[in-house]
Order: structure tokens, then C-alpha cells, then sequence
């Protein structure tokens, strides 16, 4: 089979998958995002995407909104819809927060895109988090988000299942929150990117990989000792160096891209497509494709 001809731009590309994998790194700000769902639309322009709002996200000191990339059979147009994950993107601008602590009934994973946070857990503690570090909130812990920095935060979240309409709690009180189980910081800068991956190593496919979360000892995790721990879903980043492309490659799960910013080609087995900055593409089980 003959290599697609991508895009010779640095790229980076955050990978979760269910039930497996991780991936990542930065470089030159260019960053790209995938999600990896057990079971598996396409195309999803960022343009196209609706600004949804939670009750208070309007109002001064908590001004906030997001989208939704992938998400269950009630997500709003074009989401993609899934029955196991749901991931989407959320602006919090400067000097505002979440409008208050919550908890979901499911486990949530934030990645920074740009800005600092802090979150604050059911015990009171204060976790900081910059730009490409991940915060992983098991299901049922309360947890609530302030902008922490002095620009708009910029953020990828990701739910490891679909959460029922009305299930998440939220709380009037700090002081009936209880935490029972930690709230977990990876830290961009303690990951080791991995070079393991086929050709990743020679001109042309120069590539790495990173694992925020990961599976346990029978699934793939590229960063065992720091990586947060999941028997749902595993997100990552993978880099590719400028010039250099993905091997095309298929898996038997489907897949999620969403570009963080600037621009790539995909190739899906009928010509290449442009991707730029928050479009997200799905690659159903079993397709061959390649960056």
C-alpha cells in the first residue's frame, strides 16, 4: 500500500482510548487530540459547533461555555454520538470559574490546552494545573474549577461513560462535600515521551507518544509510574516532528481526532482531508488511516 500524502506540519495529538492507549507531546504549539472509544458521522467543523451554557455561565465570576465533540444519543448537532465516552471543550475566561463544585456519576479527566486552573476537591484541597497537564476526578468525587491564570483557559474534558441526564450533583454548600477517593494531577513535564512505536524512529515517521491515563498491566500505558490509572478509557498525546507523518495504520476500535490547533491532513482510505484548529474527524473500527 502506497503512504498517504499528509500534512509536513509539527503536530501533536492527544489519543484516548477505550479500555487502552495514551499518546503525546507539544511542539511549536501544535497540538492535535484523539479519543479512542471501544465501539464506534465523521467530519465535525469547529464552526459549526453551538456554545452551550450552564445556569450562572453568563453572569460576572462565572463566565464559561463549551462544546461537545462526542457524547450520547441526546448530544446537540454535530456531535458524534457514542454510547460509551463523551468528550467536548470548555472556555473559562480570566478571573471567572465554574459556577460551583459538582460531582458526576462517571470519571471526568480535564487536559489544558492553554491557561491555568485550579480544582478544588471535597477535602478542600487545591490542585494546580497548567498547560498539557491532566486532571483526573474519579466518579462521585466533588470538584469545581477556577481560571487560575491571566488568560482565557482553554480545556479538553473527557467522561469515561455516558452520564444520564440529571446525574450530576451539584453543591450550594463546601461543607457537605465529601471526597473519598483522590483527585489526580499528571504533570506534563514527569511524562517520558515513548519511541517505541513502528518506524517512529526513522526520517520521515519521526513520532512520540505520552499516556496521561492508562490501563493496567494487560492494556497499553506509556507511563506507568505517573499515569492515572483507568479500566474505561485511556487518553495521550502523540507528536509528530515537521515533515514527518503516522504510519497508516487500523485498529479494532474506532477513533476520535480533535485538532488543537493549526492545521493536518487525514487520510481515510479516499483522499486526504483537512483538519484545522477544534475540527474533530471519527474513524470507524477497522479503517485504515494516517496524519
Amino acid at each position: 500500500m502506497s503512504s498517504p500524502e499528509l500534512a509536513p506540519e509539527t503536530t501533536a495529538e492527544i489519543l484516548g482510548r477505550w479500555k487502552v492507549t495514551a499518546i503525546g507531546e507539544t511542539v511549536d504549539r501544535n497540538l492535535r487530540w484523539w479519543l479512542r472509544p471501544r465501539h464506534g458521522k465523521s467530519l465535525c467543523a469547529s464552526q459549526t459547533f453551538d456554545l452551550s451554557y450552564r445556569p450562572h455561565a453568563k453572569e460576572t465570576g462565572f463566565r464559561c461555555w463549551q462544546t461537545v465533540y462526542v457524547g450520547g444519543s441526546e448530544s446537540p448537532a454535530p456531535a458524534i454520538v457514542n454510547q460509551n465516552v463523551a468528550i467536548g471543550y470548555t472556555n473559562i475566561a480570566v478571573d471567572n470559574r465554574q459556577s460551583g463544585p459538582h460531582a458526576h456519576s462517571v470519571a471526568e479527566v480535564y487536559v489544558i490546552n492553554k491557561g491555568n486552573i485550579e480544582v478544588l476537591g471535597g477535602n478542600g484541597e487545591v490542585h494546580r494545573a497548567g498547560p498539557l497537564d491532566c486532571v483526573f476526578v474519579p466518579a462521585g468525587i466533588p470538584h469545581g474549577v477556577k481560571n487560575a491564570g491571566v488568560e482565557d483557559v482553554e480545556m479538553i474534558w473527557l467522561h469515561d461513560r455516558i452520564e444520564s441526564n440529571g446525574a450530576p450533583k451539584y453543591y450550594d454548600d463546601d461543607s457537605n462535600m465529601v471526597q473519598t477517593d483522590p483527585i489526580k494531577v499528571i504533570k506534563f513535564n514527569d511524562l517520558d515521551p515513548y519511541w517505541g512505536s513502528v518506524r517512529a524512529k526513522e526520517p520521515g515517521w519521526l513520532r512520540w507518544l505520552i499516556s496521561w491515563v492508562g490501563g493496567s498491566e494487560n492494556f497499553v500505558n506509556f507511563n506507568r509510574d505517573h499515569a492515572a490509572l483507568s479500566d474505561q478509557v485511556g487518553l495521550g498525546l502523540i507528536v509528530l516532528l515537521p515533515g514527518n507523518n503516522q504510519c497508516p495504520h487500523s485498529h479494532p476500535d474506532a477513533e476520535v481526532y480533535v485538532i488543537l490547533c493549526d492545521k493536518a491532513l487525514i487520510y481515510r482510505g479516499h483522499g486526504n482531508e483537512e483538519l484545522e484548529t477544534l475540527d474533530s474527524v471519527y474513524i470507524p473500527p477497522e479503517t485504515t488511516h494516517g496524519l
